[in-house]
């Protein structure tokens, strides 16, 4: 029985009585309180932004007075009245299918209209016979500017955009911004609703949308949300990487059966598909992967089978992250560190997502501290709602080009004065001037995009149409073919990868293997086959998501707290998400860092350490990753000047990583930070653009410039593509470019704040004195795959140097093929020659105990059983192994215990070490990341 709020009080007695019948029917007996707020301001025809968490009942509060309304004026419009836009597809989808049965019972129809649309759909959108209808930006940004289109937008009177806060900070909400200038002109005016999540976007969305007078109606309280930082034990690890990697799926797995259904959220798509493989390999059924590479239909079948409860959970990326209604999932799990407050609350939010439910969801963090220590910042961040600062990007010079098009295009301007008139409505224009403007259409006439006739008339060029509805501000990524030079397709590459890094005789790796380039086509690579293990990882570290400086800086004030003694009982009152297992895997790393005689790095001041010979640098400052990022440019730049040499530095959220074996010095990074400090504000923003220029990320980001505004096609190619490269750096594609990396990957204000501490003596700058990479550093570089530590994204001296650290804690099982008698071992406390403690024999072979099945077989070889098969290939292969401990002792095991090494690599490694210990290492370095890039074809 529905139990009704009386006449005063129940806001849905405001609506029309047709709709009240049917939500009678759909069981909405009251309004929620967010509803309560908004629904009143709309029916009084108030533009609306409206915050509430997640599951509050955002899209029926918008909806809903909308719905009302139109059945108000049932009979006035021959055209749909209601536009929704969303940023995502899927969302699209949900909106659709939670919203149609309401909508077509009050005789509003509806149809969705995206890129995923058939052609049949589009049909029917054109024929115009609905009343509303759901779209994302792009599509909109299209429907606006076609002749066959537009004209069904002259009845609009009400504009929903959902989850806007996902839009504020890219080029696609100032993209979305000026179609809705244009939709203002098109239709006789129209009622403006935001959608956001409870967080402080107000101010810029009122900016953005050109909409002063939106009333704010947000839900203050917070939603009840449960968050837990877990991992496994550092000492359950240390037996074998498989055997930890099986602890990680089994913790997850146990947590995922502890609830109805659960989604798995990874910061990449390799992340989610390693799971994935992870799980099936270990037995568990029942989950499935979702993420944008996939297909519409794939998705789809996923989301279907997690509403219906069919699937117990799945692994998604920020594909599942916004506001799609999915049912009975009750856990989030987010693997590794979210890097972002915001995206964490959106995560977990997916989690009993409905009024009155609490939102739980936990991190998983089973590798490196540091992501340990970050995961429990933003979890208490969250829990008490301290977002990130958000910004709108300023003249974006790409979407003029591309609206300027696009008016023209729609017939809505043509003149330069009326193109300038509709794009300067819009926030991110107002301060353009003219002479920009100029440009713009300058660069549109050299690419045949607009004609200015000589009365002036601005009218579409020859590649108008192609360019303007081929283009999104969203460029996808092509690929290039790769082949072998016996004409065997290896497998292909990012586009922007071998344009940018790629030339003929350079080396790179692809699926395991090492291959040097012969030729570059058109549309293809030639290579052959390399021994040396020199190659270049085609992957783009770059893009993960950034963790902000104010995340970073807490991270590290808790890592001292911890170091320095405060207790679990204490810090769990402020971190109520922090486990023991956290805890206490911090101390360990902690107490060992006291042990060794290091220094602890420090919120407030910068600490710089080496290797043992000083050929990588490691400054521990945690400006966050975009403050490191701008440091690590200028450095380089600064460090270049001084020394004549180039220089690599590579950076994180805490440190920057310094190849020094050019020479560079302690000294002189003590020197060219103090140097940076010196330098006025603006000689440091020119510095920044000149060596971002020079980086590799620009040369990435001018080709998706290129393509955005008109240089590159849809199929352009390498030759196409180079040419951008030459000819286009110091053109206004070149300048929206450098826009774009200082706007999305720099914080020069976090710099200078830093160096301003440095001149103040605020801020000092101290040296570790002993030598060697610190515990705390080799316990905070390890990557997303349980058994992966993205070592190519290190620097290759700390790569090896983590290598090294993790072995030496290995535990081995040392089995004496003589007597029979084993014993478990670190690999830290054996001896150098290693013999039998029973028999004295020196035939010891070191075993990994994860696999029971090897240890099985020598055992019955050891006791005298005929073997054969499998069984007899493990005892040949015990044997080979104790041989090489007769022969190298400890070293021997040191070389058999890197992940998938067998005799014959570690016989290799071996052989190395009459070059130097480092050059061993260096070779189990090699070996041991070329198995894990090829072990996915092997299995």
């Amino acid at each position: 029985m529905l139990t009704m709020l009386t006449r005063d009080t129940n806001i849905f007695d405001q609506l029309h009585p047709k709709l009240r019948q049917v939500l009678e029917k759909y069981g909405y007996s009251s309004p929620t309180p967010i509803q309560k707020k908004a629904i009143p301001k709309i029916l009084e025809g108030k533009n609306v932004i409206i915050s509430a968490p997640t599951g509050s009942g955002k899209t029926e509060a918008a909806l809903l007075p909308v719905f009302s309304k139109m059945l108000e004026h049932d009979d006035k419009y021959d055209h749909p009245q209601l536009v929704y836009i969303t940023p995502m597809r899927a969302l699209n989808r949900d909106i659709y299918v939670r919203m149609r049965q309401i909508s077509d019972e009050l005789g509003l129809n509806s149809i969705v209209r995206h890129g995923d649309s058939s052609k049949r759909e589009r049909r029917s959108f054109i024929e115009g016979s609905y009343r509303w209808f759901i779209t994302t930006p792009e599509s909109f940004s299209m429907i606006i500017t076609h002749p066959a289109s537009r004209n069904l937008l002259a009845d609009i009177r009400w504009v929903i955009v959902d989850e806007v806060h996902e839009m504020i900070e890219s080029e696609r909400g100032t993209m979305l911004a000026v179609a809705l200038e244009r939709l203002r002109r098109k239709a006789r005016g129209f009622q403006f609703i935001a959608l956001s999540a409870t967080i402080p976007t107000v101010d810029l969305v009122r900016k953005l949308f050109n909409c002063p007078n939106c009333v704010d109606v947000r839900e203050t309280e917070r939603k009840a949300m449960e968050i837990g930082v877990y991992s496994i034990p550092f000492k359950e690890g240390t037996s074998s990487d498989e055997d930890r990697t099986r602890k990680i799926i089994e913790g997850m797995a146990k947590l995922i059966e502890s609830s109805k259904n659960a989604i798995i959220f990874t910061n990449t798509r390799d992340t989610a598909e390693f799971l994935a493989y992870k799980f099936r390999e270990n037995g568990y059924t029942g989950i499935e992967v979702h993420h944008g590479s996939l297909s519409i239909e794939a998705r789809t079948e996923a989301e279907k089978k997690l509403k219906n409860g069919s699937l117990k959970a799945v692994i998604a990326t920020s594909s599942l992250e916004l506001g799609i209604d999915i049912g009975t999932v009750d856990l989030v799990i987010q693997y590794n560190s979210p890097r972002q407050v915001l995206r964490l609350s959106q995560r977990i939010g997916r989690s009993g997502h409905s009024l009155g439910k609490t939102s739980r969801g936990i991190i998983f963090s089973p590798h490196d501290i540091g992501d340990m220590l970050e995961s429990a910042v933003i979890a208490r961040r969250a829990l008490l709602g301290i977002y990130e600062d958000i910004s709108i990007p300023m003249v974006p010079m790409d979407v003029a080009l591309h609206q300027a098009v696009g008016v023209v295009l729609g017939g809505e301007a043509k003149s330069k004065e009326e193109i300038y008139e509709i794009i300067r409505k819009v926030y991110p224009f107002k301060s353009m001037e003219n002479e920009k403007m100029e440009k713009i259409l300058e660069f549109a006439s050299s690419m045949k995009l607009l004609f200015t006739r000589d009365n002036g008339e601005v009218v579409p060029g020859q590649r108008a149409r192609e360019y303007y509805y081929s283009t999104t501000m969203i460029p996808d990524t092509r690929k290039v073919a790769v082949f072998s030079v016996n004409g065997e397709r290896i497998g292909t590459l990012d586009a922007e990868f071998v344009f940018s890094k790629l030339e003929e005789e350079t080396a790179f790796i692809l699926k395991g293997r090492e291959w040097k380039v012969v030729s570059i086509d058109d549309d293809r690579v030639v290579v052959e086959e390399v021994e040396e293990h020199r190659g270049l990882p085609p992957s783009w570290m770059g893009d993960l998501i950034p963790v902000s400086r104010e995340v970073s800086r807490e991270a590290v004030a808790l890592l001292r707290r911890i170091c320095l003694g405060e207790g679990f009982a204490l810090l769990s009152k402020e971190y109520s998400s922090l486990t023991e297992t956290i805890y206490e895997n911090v101390r360990v790393v902690c107490e060992e860092q006291r042990k060794n005689g290091f220094a602890l790095p420090h919120h407030e001041h910068i600490l710089i350490e080496s290797n043992d010979d000083e050929s990588l640098l490691v400054i521990h400052v945690p400006l966050g990753s975009r403050g490191n990022f701008t440091l690590a440019m200028l450095l380089s730049r600064y460090l270049a000047s001084r020394t004549g040499k180039r220089i690599s530095v590579q950076s994180d959220a805490y440190k920057l990583f310094i190849d020094a074996s050019a020479g560079i010095r302690l000294v002189d990074i003590e020197e060219s930070i103090y140097g940076l400090a010196s330098l006025s504000a603006e000689e440091l923003r020119e510095m920044l653009s000149t060596a971002v220029k020079a980086s590799n990320a620009f040369t990435y980001r001018l080709i998706q410039v290129a393509r955005k505004m008109g240089a590159l096609s849809e199929d352009y190619s390498l030759k196409d593509s180079k040419k951008v490269l030459r000819y286009y750096k110091d053109t206004l594609i070149g300048e929206e470019a450098l826009s774009e990396l200082i706007f999305e990957k720099t914080d020069l204000n976090s710099v200078m704040k830093m160096l301003n501490g440095l001149r103040e003596r605020k801020i000092k700058v101290f040296k570790q004195e002993k030598k060697g990479l610190s515990p705390i550093t080799l316990y905070t570089v390890r990557g997303e795959h349980p058994i992966s530590y993205s070592m190519d994204a290190l620097p290759q001296e700390l790569a090896i140097s983590v290598l090294e650290k993790r072995v030496m804690e290995k535990e081995v099982l040392l089995k004496c093929l003589s007597c029979g008698y084993e014993k478990k071992s670190k690999i830290k406390d054996l001896p150098d020659i290693i013999r039998c403690e029973r028999c004295g024999s020196r035939a010891v072979a070191p075993l990994p105990l994860s696999n029971s099945a090897f240890l099985q077989a020598v055992r019955a070889g050891i006791s005298g059983k005929r073997l054969a098969g499998k069984d007899k290939e493990y005892y040949e292969d015990a044997v080979k192994r104790a041989n090489l401990v007769i022969s190298h002792g400890k070293n021997a095991v040191i070389a058999l215990t890197p992940y998938g090494i067998g005799p014959r690599a570690a016989s290799k490694a071996l052989s190395k070490l009459k070059l130097g210990w480092k050059e061993f290492l260096r070779t189990l370095y090699e070996e041991e990341r070329n198995y894990m890039k090829n072990r996915k074809y092997w299995d």
